[in-house]
């Protein structure tokens, strides 16, 4: 089970928000399940994909999207 940086839950279907870089890139990822992991999809960066718990390592911290009702 892997939360944001606010201890929000994360589960597929999720969007996570994090930036990197200098000047700092804000990427908005969803989050699918492949294989039995939880990965972040991160089209148009490098690597296009990568696991949640590596995303966390690379980049500090992670939020969750807040879905508008």
């Amino acid at each position: 089970m892997y939360k944001d940086s606010d201890g929000a839950k994360l589960k597929a279907g999720d969007t996570v928000i994090f930036s990197y870089g200098i000047p700092p890139l804000r990427v908005e990822a969803p989050l699918v399940e492949k294989n039995g992991k939880l990965v972040a999809i991160t089209t148009g960066h490098t690597p296009n994909e990568c696991e949640v718990k590596e995303l966390i390592g690379y980049v500090g911290n992670i939020y969750k999207k807040e879905s508008k009702q």
